[in-house]
């Protein structure tokens, strides 16, 4: 916030022949934790265990409780709606395209002026600072507005706005004019990372900025990019729909983009990563021992699962609901000593396994039937189980075929949907089951 523009990147990258878009995005305002009436608010429950970064570190519950929640009322939709010629996203200052899936408060308003109220959630944004976020209230009215708005809410009648909410228009490189290093095509050693790429949110950017500054010291180094594919990471995945797929609003990462999505636990990331990590020299001796160390712990667990009880593995004991691991804790000798983090994988991976067997041949399908053709005169608004997203990129563009359909955007769980609706035999259907 007061930072200044970027002026003449664009039109330079314009000059040499790029394609450039242009998006917006938005945050919603601070409040000051002391301001707020915490006991107006519903506390939202938090994991009963802390999940942690790293297998480096201890897990920590600094604050017990970080989240609240509260809604907006008619007279936090007067307050918008009499003031709606003063925001930028309505008055025509701001034409750029916005997230989907993060609409601007007065957004909401205005699109949906039968619904009386909106959630929005309070959260603490760190045992440090004195900020609260709040989600769902991402706006573009001036701030002696915000105040107004932000009064009506149970909870903040005498709140203080440490940082006001904002929009934002910028412009972007049309990504598929990118590499799969991040590297810009035809100008080598300029790697680009977050909204120039046509992205929304902190983790997206913080992601392509690990990459495009690995790959570039890669470069440097003379040696072989890193290269993320869809089974290996997240970043794979966004990275893959960038520049293979159609962007036509801020792109976001979001679980259902990834046909393995199984597989890209958290807690497997570890044993996914860490040996890339290793290559590229981001991890230290230490980390590389514990890594070494926490893996045969997953190959001990993996092995004494592998044990037969009344004729059958634990593994497939296991993949039954009514089954937990410590169920055989004095059964099998040296089960209980694992620690809880290996026993806690080794019993996912067992539970897991036949999804995971049906996941792996839902991706194999979805390449098979790439070129399996989709009907022209089909209403896809009326074909149920699709997302609005998926349903706008059909409508839009018209691909002819599901792997067209992949190319535009279409997330694989629709995709799927899609194979399923097309398998039914009701082509001319459009209410058909999927």
């Amino acid at each position: 916030m007061g930072e200044g523009n970027a002026k003449g990147l664009s039109s330079y990258l314009a000059s040499l022949g790029f394609e450039i878009g242009r998006f917006k995005t938005g945050t919603s305002p601070r409040i000051h934790k002391d301001s707020i009436d915490w006991d107006e608010l519903t506390p939202e429950a938090s994991i009963d265990r802390p999940s942690r970064f790293s297998f480096m570190s201890e897990p920590r519950m600094w604050h017990k409780q970080v989240c609240y929640s509260t809604y907006t009322n008619d007279r936090t939709h007067k307050v918008i709606r009499d003031n709606i010629d003063r925001a930028p996203l309505f008055d025509g200052t701001i034409e750029g395209v916005g997230p989907r899936y993060c609409p601007s408060i007065e957004d909401k308003i205005m699109r949906f002026p039968d619904r009386r109220r909106h959630q929005v959630y309070l959260e603490i944004e760190s045992e440090e600072s004195c900020d609260v976020y709040i989600l769902g209230l991402s706006t573009s009215l001036p701030e002696d507005v915000q105040y107004q708005m932000v009064h009506t809410l149970p909870g903040l009648t005498r709140a203080q706005i440490t940082r006001p909410g904002y929009a934002i228009e910028y412009d972007f490189l049309v990504p598929s004019q990118i590499l799969p290093t991040l590297e810009v095509q035809d100008i080598y050693g300029l790697y680009t990372a977050g909204q120039i790429n046509g992205t929304s949110g902190y983790e997206e950017a913080a992601a392509q900025g690990l990459m495009a500054g690995i790959n570039a010291v890669m470069s440097i180094k003379g040696e072989e990019p890193l290269i993320l594919g869809r089974k290996d990471a997240y970043i794979g995945v966004l990275i893959d729909d960038l520049i293979n797929t159609v962007i036509v609003e801020p792109y976001r990462m979001l679980t259902s983009r990834a046909e393995y999505r199984l597989l890209l636990r958290h807690s497997t990331a570890p044993s996914r990563l860490t040996p890339l990590g290793r290559r590229v020299g981001l991890v230290s001796d230490d980390r590389w021992a514990a890594y070494c160390e926490r893996e045969e712990l997953l190959t001990k667990g993996r092995s004494l699962l592998e044990k037969r009880v009344s004729g059958s593995p634990i593994k497939d004991l296991l993949r039954k609901p009514s089954c937990y691991i410590e169920d055989f804790f004095g059964i099998i000798d040296g089960l209980d000593e694992l620690p809880e983090e290996i026993l806690d994988e080794v019993e996912v991976e067992a539970k897991y396994s036949g999804f995971i067997e049906r996941q792996n041949r839902e991706a194999r399908r979805l390449q098979k039937h790439r070129e399996r053709k989709l009907p022209r005169d089909v209403d896809w608004t009326k074909v149920r189980g699709l997302s609005r997203e998926t349903v706008d990129k059909l409508v839009r563009f018209r691909p002819d075929s599901l792997g067209k359909a992949l190319d535009v955007g279409v997330s694989p769980s629709d995709a799927m949907v899609i194979l399923a609706w097309l398998r039914g035999g009701k082509i001319g259907s459009v209410d058909s089951k999927v």
